[in-house]
């Protein structure tokens, strides 16, 4: 059985190694993978120690944990540095998110310096965590608890960036981060699983606890595969060239009558020009289209017509599709050419929001839904 986990160990190393090699070549998105480059190596690494422990016992599990501890502690600032640079959010005085990792190895070196000899293991007793000291096993669990809540803030990063975008882009599909979101919805769950797991490893008499010791090394290598989703997710991602934050508008109101002229306004130009034609329309776009800022226009469109921006755009871009296959000369025309047609720039994007206002699919309007 050890042997096995040797071998997924340094498979798992080889995936991580290559992936951060991969990541390092990569020309776009350049800070964001270089970030998830060093998360990839850091991991490989972990795993290549995992392998030399379990293996023969090659490495003593106490001094394991001794760079692996500091590993998780670096690894932590790292995946939110990641996360801000693909979401283009701007931060300050990123170094301090370091400091912890500085500490804890510090501590670490100093208590390597004075160390006792290191206690005899058995290799059957490397399946859990009661052969540390107390301080190690809080540092190990501190460090998950930072990754936890780091992951968190992270994920509220994540969310405000995909509501941000709804209010500039017209188009979020290449630009959406909601793959991310829900990575780091799974890293909390898996967090707070490993901390669990920890807690009854730890406290529970050696052997009491296979099921959960096997529990903990499945989990190890499930966190490579839910490392490579997120190198895979972010190849294909396509760069952000910037925060797209909503423009802010003041609590200021311009009155109800200045208001509504700046509604008739915008939906008159709506109805004559099409801007929402074009598929990469933005927010800044259409308010030089109407020489108007475009915080007053942002406002209109929340406050009068209770739509984002993305809303309101593809609305229209619903109507104009549907208008498309009504038409007897567009009869012969796929559902993807229409798409593109109306302004979207996929059939994916199309259908969802196709239904989500006419409450049936392209297909089932052009099939006989149209009133």
């Amino acid at each position: 059985m050890y042997r096995t986990f040797a071998v997924i160990y340094i498979i798992l190393a080889s995936h991580s190694f290559l992936a951060a090699f991969l990541l390092f070549m990569k020309k776009f998105n350049q800070k964001a993978t270089f970030y998830l480059g060093l998360i990839n190596l850091m991991m490989g690494f972990m795993f290549l120690i995992a392998y030399m422990t379990v293996d023969r016992l090659s490495i003593n599990p106490v001094l394991q944990l001794y760079i692996v501890i500091p590993m998780v502690f670096f690894m932590t600032p790292l995946c939110y540095l990641y996360a801000v640079r693909l979401s283009r959010t701007e931060t300050k005085n990123d170094g301090y998110h370091f400091i912890p990792a500085i500490l804890v190895s510090v501590y670490l070196l100093i208590r390597w310096i004075e160390r006792q000899p290191y206690p005899e293991i058995n290799i059957e007793d490397i399946f859990g965590l009661h052969y540390i000291s107390f301080d190690l096993y809080l540092l190990l669990q501190s460090g998950l608890l930072l990754l936890g809540g780091y992951l968190l803030k992270m994920f509220l990063i994540i969310r405000s960036y995909n509501h941000d975008i709804r209010q500039v882009y017209s188009s979020i599909e290449k630009t959406n981060l909601r793959w991310l979101q829900v990575h780091l919805g799974i890293g909390m769950a898996g967090c707070f699983i490993f901390f669990t797991t920890n807690i009854l490893q730890y406290f529970l008499p050696a052997g009491r606890a296979p099921v959960l010791n096997r529990i903990e090394y499945a989990g190890q290598a499930f966190s490579i595969i839910f490392l490579l989703s997120i190198v895979y997710f972010t190849f294909i991602q396509q760069e952000v060239k910037e925060r797209g934050m909503a423009p802010a508008y003041s609590r200021q109101r311009l009155g109800e009558k200045k208001e509504m002229e700046y509604v008739e306004r915008i939906l008159s130009y709506m109805e004559e020009h099409k801007p929402y034609l074009e598929p990469e329309l933005t927010v800044q776009d259409l308010a030089d289209m109407l020489n108007v800022p475009a915080a007053r226009l942002t406002m209109v469109l929340n406050i009068h017509l209770k739509k984002n921006f993305y809303q309101f755009i593809n609305t229209y871009r619903v109507k104009y599709a549907a208008g498309l296959m009504r038409d007897p000369a567009m009869a012969n025309e796929n559902i993807l050419t229409i798409a593109l047609e109306a302004g979207f720039n996929s059939k994916t994007s199309f259908n969802t929001y196709f239904k989500r206002i006419m409450n049936m699919t392209p297909r089932e309007y052009r099939s006989g839904g149209a009133v």
